[in-house]
């Protein structure tokens, strides 16, 4: 999947305002490449010098409780729905026109290493 930080995007979305773009224009925003969960617990795990493992629930079991709760708790059906986008692949920015607009896209070992810094880890260099 494409990942951006929250404070990233907001940054962007300030910069916009005054960026030289179209009415209604549409910019893809993320990071330098697409990564996966084991990816980015790799990449912590080497700026923190530890170990990081990976857990997920099962989509499958996901999608089955969004099924039987989805009446009576709309969310569990909507992140069952969520996950499903997630695992076709599709979740991936082009990330071509955010370079033109606002310069090259984060790293995701600079994005990391600032998204770990933020909750106070001190990261290796």
């Amino acid at each position: 999947m494409t990942f951006v930080l929250m404070s990233d995007l907001a940054g962007y979305l300030a910069a916009a305002v005054d960026a030289d773009v179209a009415p209604g224009s549409r910019i893809d925003i993320g990071w330098d490449r697409p990564v996966s969960m084991h990816q980015i617990a790799d990449i912590a795990g080497r700026l923190l010098g530890e170990r990081i493992s990976v857990r997920s629930i099962p989509a499958g079991l996901l999608r089955t409780a969004g099924k039987v709760l989805g009446p009576a708790v709309p969310l569990a059906r909507d992140m069952s729905a969520m996950i499903d986008w997630f695992q076709t692949g599709k979740y991936v920015a082009d990330t071509t026109r955010q370079q033109e607009v606002f310069g090259p896209p984060p790293t995701a070992d600079d994005a990391v290493a600032r998204f770990l810094s933020s909750l106070g880890h001190t990261v290796r260099k």
